[in-house]
């Protein structure tokens, strides 16, 4: 009888009946073994080959050749040249990174953090102890993880922090009066900019100005407007750190932290025993209610 799904070989020959046996009195049938040689034949004459190429066969490369090819590959000259600009950054980096090549190695410093020490004040940590340790700014972007251990800075996640924000320096990344333009003396100003949006509105910016100027008297392409603050009411600067001088003026001076990245600290031992020590907490309180109450 024939199946309902059928094997390759059945494919082949889809009339080829099966022939069956009856061992004893049972009913079971036994199937016997197909003729592949039949079913093979079969298959050529349904799915014929492909039409073989008439074209002479290429002689084989000889062994010597590949091996001479595969090391032209390997030594050949790197076609990309780093740029002169940034030796220590591309040697590092992926050859074929693009953007790798674009960072400057040592960035310039701002106003608002012209030195080492400021730098180091202002991402906090008490990374500031360290300031005699980088006698130029080339050096604090220069000096790598063993040179720093070298130097002491310890314990290794202060070099990894001072590291993480000398990158974001060197991208541009500044924190709180990072973009800050007119600053003396580490303390830079801020002032309303006050601007009709509408007949019925108007529109107030915080900006950085010098000290001893009004904001009228500040062409536009000096007036910076200072990112994280804004206007509360009238004559209200609102925003981290700032300090008000007087009606619509603030000062934003240097201080220690200001970038930080703040640390979680741990609350009953932490998140691994925080269970541990609440439960030896719960028993030794258990324990001493019931000694209050005598019964030990």
């Amino acid at each position: 009888m024939q199946g309902r799904h059928f094997t390759p070989w059945k494919r082949a020959l889809p009339h080829r009946q099966l022939q069956t046996l009856n061992v004893g009195r049972s009913d079971r049938s036994v199937v016997l073994a197909p003729n592949f040689g039949r079913a093979k034949r079969a298959a050529e004459e349904n799915f014929p080959k492909r039409r073989e190429s008439t074209e002479p066969t290429a002689r084989a490369r000889p062994s010597s050749l590949r091996i001479q090819s595969t090391l032209g590959l390997l030594f050949r000259p790197c076609a990309v040249s780093a740029p002169a600009t940034a030796p220590g950054l591309n040697a590092h980096a992926r050859w074929a990174h693009k953007t790798a090549a674009q960072l400057p190695l040592i960035p310039k410093p701002t106003p608002f953090v012209p030195d080492v020490p400021t730098f180091l004040t202002l991402i906090g940590r008490d990374l500031k102890q360290h300031a005699d340790k980088f006698p130029t700014w080339e050096a604090l972007f220069t000096l790598t993880t063993d040179q720093l251990r070298e130097l002491g800075v310890e314990p290794p996640r202060a070099r990894r922090y001072l590291l993480r924000w000398r990158q974001r320096f060197r991208e541009g990344k500044f924190g709180i009066g990072g973009d800050l333009k007119h600053v003396e003396n580490g303390v830079a100003y801020l002032k309303i900019h006050e601007k009709e949006a509408s007949p019925t509105r108007t529109s107030r910016k915080v900006v950085n100005v010098p000290a001893n100027q009004t904001v009228e008297e500040v062409s536009e392409g000096e007036r910076v407007k200072v990112k994280g603050y804004k206007v509360k009411g009238v004559s209200t600067i609102v925003g981290p750190y700032a300090l008000p001088v007087k009606k619509g003026v603030s000062k934003l001076a240097v201080t220690e932290g200001m970038w930080e990245d703040k640390r979680g600290h741990k609350v009953d031992g932490g998140e691994r025993r925080r269970a541990e020590v609440r439960f030896k907490r719960g028993v030794a309180e258990r324990k001493a209610l019931r000694e209050k109450m005598g019964f030990y």
